[in-house]
């Protein structure tokens, strides 16, 4: 494939009425890889991060659980959760923003290949197999049927969420008889409303994946 820089020097130069069909193809195929590549670094670069910030939040939590001195510790265990939360989110929503712009890169692809598919991922595959909550598979054989099966990411997520919520509310109840009247009432209102944002933002994903292209 060309290079990119080349792709989009030489675009420049010409008038956009005289771009070609296979110009027009070459530089949207130059910026879907860019933003492909976009977000894949995201999932790689998080993913080791989300892995360090959660040994770190039990870290904190086992180091509170031993030394009762340091009992001000299950105070910011909570916002230590939400703080990964929230970050996953804003990661994903990002990630999800450049899935819609390769998804429209697909259809003006298509449309200038007459009406064919060259690349489909956002299109076709990830719609079936990725923002949705349910999967529609087909098993072997010559006659297999179709069966429904939840999407594994949705089990994902729903098992990440779980282990955090007695590490909350574990926290919180401490956390309570820690901070003095009438703030351990603010505390406790704070840290649900957090956690009831973090639980819907983190099923925002499948939301996001099926918002229609904006152009």
């Amino acid at each position: 494939m060309p290079n990119q820089n080349s792709l989009l020097s030489s675009a420049q130069e010409k008038e956009p009425d005289k771009l070609t069909k296979l110009d027009q193809v070459n530089i949207l195929l130059a910026e879907y890889t860019r933003l492909s590549s976009h977000a894949r670094s995201y999932v790689e670069h998080f993913s080791q991060k989300f892995t360090l910030f959660g040994l770190f939040v039990l870290s904190a939590f086992a180091f509170a659980l031993q030394n009762p001195a340091y009992q001000v510790i299950y105070i910011m265990i909570p916002f230590f959760v939400f703080f990964i939360g929230f970050v996953t989110t804003s990661q994903v929503y990002i990630i999800t923003v450049l899935s819609g712009r390769l998804k429209i890169i697909e259809k003006r692809i298509k449309d200038l290949n007459g009406g064919n598919y060259i690349l489909e991922w956002e299109n076709r595959v990830a719609p079936k197999y990725v923002f949705t909550f349910l999967i529609k598979v087909r098993t072997k054989g010559r006659k297999g049927s179709e069966i429904t099966i939840p999407n594994p990411t949705v089990i994902a997520v729903i098992f990440m969420l779980l282990p955090a919520q007695p590490l909350i509310i574990y926290s919180s109840w401490r956390a309570y008889s820690i901070v003095p009247s009438p703030w351990n009432l603010v505390y406790i209102l704070v840290v649900t409303i957090s956690d009831i944002v973090m639980i819907l933002q983190s099923f925002y994903f499948y939301i996001f994946g099926q918002i229609s292209e904006d152009s």
